[in-house]
């Protein structure tokens, strides 16, 4: 009876609906395009920084159209329309290019090695958008990434990923690309072994080339604008693989203050730096909220599970890097801006596990729980006093290696007769017969939550237990499932969904607020907690 008054509490408020979560940090330097293109490759914007514009190499090889409300603010983008007009000429779309009136488009592909031109009747409306004509640059390279054209459309730029070189056309009639032809090339190998974009100053007289290899900018000035051959590397060169491990496309703001980069399969974020001095990118930054985030970093640089005290002033966080539990108060409940590092426990591999993930506390504090995965066990640690984490007297575990051997997540019913792991692309179910006691655990059932996701890395439960929430990192979003059992996994069917990718990228570990108004998540590539509102 009380778990059907839970239920229909939660039902007629936004707590513990996924579809309510809204991520209010500022600033947001980025936009998450994973919705739209799971293996995006590059990304262009209308000359007023209003439109903005991307394409992929996915099986459906579309172009995307978004309106920025705030000029080249890219949190403010919202997608507008898609096309199919590339599929049927070359399904392996890497960069796209407007003419400065945006009548004229141009795509370079890798299935055929050549560039496609398209005419735009309605300036910038990519649906008003036809196949024009085709040039081939497979005699330069036959693995063109990069596409760029001098202002006048009188010359075309292609970075080539086999030969490690940027190749210069000449077209006697601008924009017109049956008219170009080869001229000469620049290598750039000592740089970075594949360039995936390349991008010019208007004048012509600085090159940038973003390299997939060393996930790094580089910049090139040149002796003659718009001669390849005069270009010289200035040691200028600006890191972004602090933001995305693959990096595929390029583009500057016209006055040189901002930069924007694409992350590829994974990472599908369009990426927003500031430059404070224009063009030099060994000036560039890019700010992590200043709200709703906490950084870990200082005590743990691989943050895999998050836990907070009911009362909300205790938050603790567990890492393999740092290989303990750490333990930080909050001067003001819930807010993750007001934690300080308290203290860290002892350290957990010398006796249990090297790679300790997830993390789960009794609600008296006494009994701390977490899986590990090079032993593929779950642990519990016996606390002398209640949310001390230094107070560690006793060590119990289990192996849950003939459920999965990756186990990533842990979470109890509130009475500890129930246990749930999550691992691959499952959730495993456990009775205890004595609450609490991982001895006596035995495997009852189990929910496999592919295709949606499976990379699992937590699994959470409202208080009714007709709401089961699995965190995944194929995904980097939450999924939620109605159960028609309370506490049964087998019972789950699945029902929404919501991304963090706009913000959290690996996330390893989540935790919600016990009224469902708040979730809080664990970002492994940024090594931070981020807080987000149901709203």
């Amino acid at each position: 009876m009380l778990a059907e008054k839970l239920r229909a509490a939660a039902s007629s408020s936004p707590a513990w609906d996924v579809a309510n979560v809204v991520y209010q940090g500022s600033p947001i330097n980025l936009f998450y395009v994973g919705a739209q293109e799971s293996t995006p490759t590059t990304v262009f914007f209308k000359p007023d920084g209003l439109k903005m514009y991307i394409t992929g190499d996915s099986a459906t090889a579309r172009l995307y159209e978004y309106d920025l409300s705030t000029a080249w603010d890219v949190s403010t983008a919202i997608f507008a329309r898609y096309v199919s007009i590339f599929f049927s000429y070359d399904d392996e779309p890497q960069s796209i290019f407007f003419s400065p009136s945006g009548t004229k488009l141009y795509m370079v592909g890798t299935f055929s090695n050549a560039v496609y031109e398209y005419d735009v009747p309605l300036a910038w409306d990519i649906s008003t958008a036809s196949y024009a004509q085709t040039f081939s640059v497979a005699a330069q390279d036959t693995e063109p990434r990069g596409l760029f054209f001098k202002p006048d459309g009188t010359k075309m730029y292609v970075v080539g990923a086999v030969n490690n070189d940027i190749f210069e056309y000449n077209l006697t009639t601008a924009w017109d690309i049956s008219t170009a032809s080869y001229l000469q090339s620049k290598d750039f190998g000592a740089q970075t072994l594949v360039g995936n974009s390349v991008f010019f100053t208007s004048d012509g007289l600085a090159m940038y080339i973003l390299g997939s290899g060393n996930t790094s900018v580089y910049r090139y000035a040149l002796s003659t604008a718009w001669d390849v051959t005069t270009a010289l590397y200035t040691l200028q060169s600006f890191y972004v693989g602090a933001q995305a491990s693959f990096t595929e496309g390029l583009f500057f703001k016209p006055d040189g203050s901002k930069m924007y980069m694409i992350g590829g399969t994974t990472y599908e974020n369009v990426w927003q730096y500031d430059i404070s001095t224009a063009w030099d990118i060994t000036t560039a930054s890019f700010s992590y909220p200043t709200s709703y985030y906490f950084s870990v970093s200082a005590k743990e640089a691989t943050p895999n599970g998050i836990f907070f005290k009911p009362d909300g002033l205790k938050m603790y966080v567990v890492g393999s890097s740092s290989d303990r539990i750490h333990e930080y108060n909050l001067s003001t409940a819930w807010d993750i801006n007001t934690a300080t590092f308290f203290q860290s426990g002892y350290p957990i591999s010398p006796v249990d596990d090297s790679i300790p993930r997830g993390l789960y506390f009794s609600p008296d504090g006494l009994r701390v729980f977490f899986v590990g995965a090079s032993k593929d066990k779950a642990f519990r640690y016996g606390l002398s006093t209640a949310w001390d984490i230094s107070s560690r007297d006793t060590v119990q575990s289990i192996y849950v290696s003939a459920q999965t051997t990756d186990p990533n997540g842990i979470f109890f019913k509130p009475d500890g007769t129930k246990m749930y792991i999550v691992g691959g692309s499952s959730v495993f179910e456990y009775n205890l017969s004595i609450a609490w006691d991982l001895t006596t655990a035995s495997f009852i059932a189990s929910k496999n939550v592919s295709p949606l996701d499976y990379s699992l890395t937590g699994v959470s439960f409202d208080p009714s237990g007709f709401k089961m929430y699995v965190l995944g990192l194929s995904g980097d979003d939450v999924n939620e499932y109605d159960l028609s059992t309370a506490w049964s996994v087998a019972s789950a069917s699945y029902t929404q969904s919501c991304a963090l990718n706009n913000m959290s990228l690996d996330p390893t570990g989540f935790y919600f607020k016990p009224d469902g108004m708040k979730l809080y998540v664990v970002s492994s590539l940024t090594d931070a907690i981020l807080g987000y509102n149901f709203v």
